[in-house]
Order: structure tokens, then sequence, then C-alpha cells
């Protein structure tokens, strides 16, 4: 897949490498998520790795639209570059990113996606047959198309297009986000307690990035790693109103709840990388507080700032 897909990865460096590299490791905790907080409907998407015979992974979830509305805060050539995040499968179903409501990018590598927003569904597929693709198979409400020569394919439905490309079977990823969304197969969220924990306290936003740190490499306070952690996230939310700069910021740990949470040394990592280039170097009005089995470091960044954080 197109490089500049992997928003993911160079976001998470800059911010600390907590999300980078965390697959492997399979395995859930059995503590159960008390609280009536609903899923957020991305989860819908995730599927569990037993499903794909693969050991846990991430997610990346952007909204273009969002940030469209902001673009004369962001700037000219920054706003082009957030652009450029998902173009490959834009231009194969020729729907424009500012008509694109969330782009959610699922898997180890970031390679399966899924888009929700603005598009006719005959659109698309005439598109797809311009480019000679052909459809293997379609279920009451979406179908799937294969192209001539290559590995990229396609799901189309009414609410939501889903793209693969690349891995060892692109055709089973797409049916596999498909059979998930339709509750046909078991989701992320329903196999692993931890999971849901990190997308429910996550929530929405105009960024989110997720994964279980089951695989990272043991503690490394300096590394922002801590004892018991067992999953990371992070999220920006750009404020819809114009006259509004501040974009809100989450950076957020969960353990595994056998052990007292360790906010200090949390809060330790964070004052000890606020210089400048560091992951905190731009984020202003920090606050580190624990809730249950988490850690939240919050705060907030200027708009630009926000989009350098993203491309470095």
């Amino acid at each position: 897949m197109d490089d500049r897909n992997a928003l993911s990865r160079r976001a998470a460096l800059r911010v600390g490498g907590a999300l980078v590299g965390v697959g492997g490791l399979a395995g859930c905790s059995s503590l159960p998520f008390v609280g009536a907080t609903p899923d957020p409907q991305y989860t819908d998407w995730l599927y569990a790795p037993d499903e794909a015979g693969v050991g846990d992974y991430g997610f990346t979830l952007l909204r273009p639209a969002a940030l469209a509305e902001r673009a004369e805060d962001i700037g000219p050539l920054a706003y082009e570059r957030v652009r450029r995040v998902g173009e490959s499968f834009l231009d194969l179903v020729d729907v424009d990113f500012e008509a694109v409501d969330s782009l959610l990018f699922v898997g180890a590598d970031r390679s399966s996606v899924v888009l929700q927003g603005e598009y006719d569904r005959e659109d698309v597929r005439a598109e797809l047959g311009y480019d000679d693709f052909r459809r293997v198979g379609e279920t009451e409400s979406v179908g799937v198309y294969l192209p001539p020569e290559g590995d990229r394919v396609v799901g189309v439905a009414d609410s939501y297009l889903a793209f693969a490309e690349g891995g060892p079977d692109p055709r089973a990823a797409v049916e596999r986000l498909v059979e998930t969304q339709a509750g046909e197969v078991p989701r992320y969220v329903d196999a692993s307690s931890t999971v849901r924990t990190l997308t429910r306290s996550l929530g929405d936003g105009t960024v989110l990035f997720g994964a279980r740190a089951s695989g990272l490499p043991g503690r490394d306070t300096e590394a922002g790693r801590f004892e018991g952690q067992v999953a990371s996230g992070l999220r920006f939310t750009v404020p819809e109103e114009e006259e509004e700069e501040r974009v809100a910021f989450l950076r957020l740990y969960v353990f595994d709840g056998e052990r007292a949470v360790p906010t200090d040394a949390v809060r330790a990592f964070v004052e000890d990388n606020r210089g400048t280039g560091e992951s905190f170097d731009d984020v202003e009005d920090v606050a580190v507080a624990a809730d249950g089995r988490t850690v939240r470091v919050t705060g907030g960044l200027n708009v630009r700032d926000f989009v350098a954080t993203l491309f470095p």
C-alpha cells in the first residue's frame, strides 16, 4: 500500500513509541469492563485477531471532512500532506477526500481500510468497471471486486467501502471486514476486555490511534512503556468552530488492573519529554490523571502544531 498511508507510524514515533510494533502476543484480560459507555462505531470493523489467524493489531481513524473544514487554519502546504493520506484508495474509487467522513485503517500494517462518507454506490461500481475490476461475490448488501491484475480488492456497500491491498489474501481481508461489520464473526471488543477499555476510553475524535501493547518488549519507562501496561491510545480532536484554535489531546495508557496504575511514573515520563522536539513539546496545559485501569494525559495544542505532530 502507498506509504503515505503510514500516518499512524509517523505520528506514533513523534508522540512516543508505544503504538509502534504492537503485534505479537495475543490474549486478553479476564477483567470485565464496568459501565454503560457504548462501543464507538469504528469498533464494528475491528475483528477478533483469531478470525484472521494473527496476533494483536492496531487501528488508525482519520476524519477527512472535519479536517477539510479547517483547511485554511491548517495551511495550504500542510493540508496537501493531510489530503494524501489514503490517496491510492480514494483515487481508485473516485471519492474526494473532503467527502469522506471517516477512514479507518486496520491491521498490523494498516493495510485494510474502511471508508464512510458521501458517494454513490453505482458510481463507484462504474469506476471500478472502467478499471476492469470484476465482481466475484455479493451479498444482499455488499459487492466484492477484484482487479484484472495486482492485489487490490474493494468491497462496495451502501454505507461504506472496504479496501485491502497486499498481504497473504486481500480478498479474505475485505470479506473479514464485511462479516465483522455484519456481526457474523466476533469483534475485537468482544474478544478482549482490554480493547474494549481502550476504545471506550478513547471514544471518538478527529484522529485516533490505538493498539494492544502485549507485543512490546518489557518495561522501559524512558520509552513510555510501563509495568502492567496492556494497551495505548492517542486522540486528537479538532474543534468545529473556526475561531477555536485549540486541538484537544489525549494520550491513553491502559493497564492490566492487577496493581495500582503507575500515575507518578507516567507523570515523570511526560515531564521528562516536554523539551523541544520531544514527545510532548507542543502540548499545553498538560494534566495526568488515573481513571480506573487507565492513565490519561490530556492537554491542547495549536491546529498547525497538531498537523506538524502527524507529519513531522
